[in-house]
């Protein structure tokens, strides 16, 4: 949709403008400032692109003209105008953006790049003019519904203004200082768990559930068992660009295994997982998952590994809940002695996730 390129593009360009080399405090404007405001202003511009990267694009704003005040380099402007757009704030937005080009010359790729900028501010703030219009007219509930529908990338994409980064399949870390609750109801293995973004790359939290294990504990091939299990979880991103994102996930734990012979296993999964936007609210997620029992002290025991593909959908329906659903299929490895044992592994399910 024509909406969505727009929204696409807008975003492309606001993350890609702290990590470009005019929106960096620039040295040679620097040079000829005293060196502690040089320090300061260095300080503030790091602090500034944290805020922003995590969402927190008032606080950004702030930061940056702070910045500005202690070394008045020409690309804090770019980065105040990019915070007045994240922010819906056009007419603030697109007057620092003609003050950086007013100090760039018209052939260098920033000021190529500040011109792209204040062409689709300008589309977008009639987007926004237009949208607001449609507001008023009595076919439209609230202005907070016409809130609800505007962007924010789900299962690991950049938010806008009103929106943090969430996903219940995992593609995607927590915005930073946030919190979430997923609820994972899928076979064979069924969970709830707790999430905190330590950093806009980083989450971590604890799980707790229940699994259906066929054959992981018993000597016997046949023998399932039913297991609780208690698991820390780690997420760590390492790409966000665009609609993509690519992330790691670990959540090692220990298991319960109520069979014959009851026994304590240690559960070790993890998995890579590629995440892309479909639309504002709708994102898929396709990764490669192993999962590894070891036996502590079990009967005869039979250690397990799985190799599984995985897919997943997941759709954001209200500001605060994502909805997700996924399969998996692939190939489990059990061992015993000098024996292995082979056998298809699949599993599927859907669950919620709810953030605060």
């Amino acid at each position: 949709m024509v909406g969505d390129t727009l929204c696409i593009g807008a975003i492309i360009a606001l993350f890609a403008a702290p990590d470009s080399g005019f929106a960096n405090p620039p040295e040679r404007e620097a040079a000829a400032a005293p060196r502690r405001d040089e320090r300061s202003a260095r300080e503030l511009y790091r602090v500034g692109q944290a805020a922003f990267d995590a969402g927190r694009f008032r606080e950004a704003l702030r930061i940056f003209h702070d910045a500005y005040r202690a070394l008045p380099a020409n690309g804090f402007h770019f980065n105040i105008a990019q915070c007045h757009r994240r922010l819906g704030e056009f007419e603030a937005a697109l007057a620092a953006f003609h003050r950086f080009l007013a100090g760039e010359h018209a052939g260098t790729s920033a000021a190529k790049l500040a011109r792209r900028a204040i062409s689709e501010t300008k589309r977008e703030q009639v987007l926004q003019e237009a949208t607001s219009a449609i507001a008023t007219t009595p076919i439209v509930d609230t202005p907070k519904t016409e809130a609800r529908s505007e962007g924010g990338w789900l299962g690991g994409l950049a938010s806008n203004s009103k929106r943090d980064p969430w996903s219940g399949l995992g593609s995607q870390t927590n915005a930073e200082g946030r919190h979430a609750l997923v609820l994972d109801v899928a076979w064979p293995r069924t969970s709830i768990a707790y999430l905190y973004g330590v950093t806009p790359r980083l989450t971590v939290g604890a799980k707790v559930g229940f699994a259906w294990e066929p054959g992981t504990v018993s000597g016997a091939q046949d023998m399932a068992s039913i297991a609780m299990t208690l698991q820390a979880s780690l997420r760590l991103q390492f790409l966000a660009r665009g609609r993509l994102t690519l992330t790691v996930l670990c959540e090692p734990g220990m298991s319960l295994h109520f069979a014959e012979h009851p026994a304590f296993m240690l559960f070790l999964p993890a998995e890579i997982q590629l995440g892309v936007a479909l639309t504002p609210r709708l994102s898929i997620a396709t990764g490669l998952r192993v999962l590894t029992w070891v036996p502590l002290g079990a009967v005869n025991p039979i250690a397990a590994v799985s190799l599984l593909g995985a897919i997943g959908i997941e759709l954001q329906v209200h500001a605060a809940f994502v909805v997700f659903v996924r399969g998996e299929i692939g190939q489990g490895f059990r061992v015993r002695a000098s024996e292995t044992l082979l056998a298809p592994a699949f599993g599927g399910g859907g669950g919620l996730l709810v953030h605060f």
